[in-house]
């Protein structure tokens, strides 16, 4: 007769544990413990800084980046600086011109002389890019030199117009050297020291005024409201 040996619960356990390395809790034996490889730490993630400039993801809230780029709000003040300035030029020609010919100055006759010019410049400049911002001195001059060689001409001949006459050649060689000089002259000081200070005090006024308002607070919630 042949005896067969039936294993008993702890003997089959503890097979199972040999080979396995684990007990039947599941917790790891001593000596699969001992020969078990120590796990390495896992290194920590690698945080890449990106600047909101370059960043291609959406973002949403209420921060803004000054970037250093002309808002539409700074070009108005720019342009509104230099359009004053420009025709300040032109009537200070015409102040020149009548007092040569001994006539008053301080008088509403000097706006009725200054105005075909002042006419020429406001119907041409807007669209012979009068106004466009100049990164350099050469480019600030020659930006309002194209709008001269057209303003003026214009303006001699609605002069003309009024007066009943053509204006003589002498007037006209004047007038086109007398608005050229006084033109370039205010662009000049407008590029090297009116609009650094004028940028530099709406560049202040902003730094100043970080508080948002109602509208960025309304869309502050609407961006929450969207993500989540």
């Amino acid at each position: 007769a042949k005896y067969f040996h039936v294993p008993t619960r702890a003997e089959a356990d503890s097979e199972r544990a040999g080979v396995s390395g684990q007990d039947s809790a599941g917790t790891p034996t001593p000596e699969a413990a001992a020969t078990r490889s120590p796990v390495p730490p896992s290194s920590p993630p690698r945080i890449k800084l990106v600047s909101v400039e370059k960043s291609t993801t959406p973002l949403q809230g209420v921060a803004n980046v000054d970037d250093g780029s002309e808002t539409v709000d700074d070009a108005f003040k720019r342009n509104a600086v230099l359009a004053f300035g420009d025709v300040a030029m032109l009537v200070v020609f015409s102040a020149i011109g009548r007092a040569s010919h001994s006539e008053g100055v301080f008088t509403p006759e000097l706006f009725l002389t200054a105005l075909p010019f002042v006419l020429g410049w406001a119907f041409t400049s807007p669209f012979t890019g009068a106004y466009e911002r100049s990164d350099n001195l050469t480019s600030a001059l020659l930006t309002p030199s194209k709008s001269w060689a057209v303003a003026v001409p214009i303006g001699l001949l609605l002069r003309g117009i009024s007066k009943g006459r053509v204006p003589p050649t002498p007037f006209i060689i004047v007038s086109m050297v007398a608005t050229l000089v006084l033109l370039l002259g205010w662009r000049a000081l407008a590029f090297t020291k009116v609009l650094p200070s004028v940028e530099a005090s709406a560049s202040k006024k902003r730094r100043a005024n970080r508080r948002g308002g109602p509208l960025e607070f309304l869309s502050l919630l609407k961006g929450l409201t969207t993500r989540w």
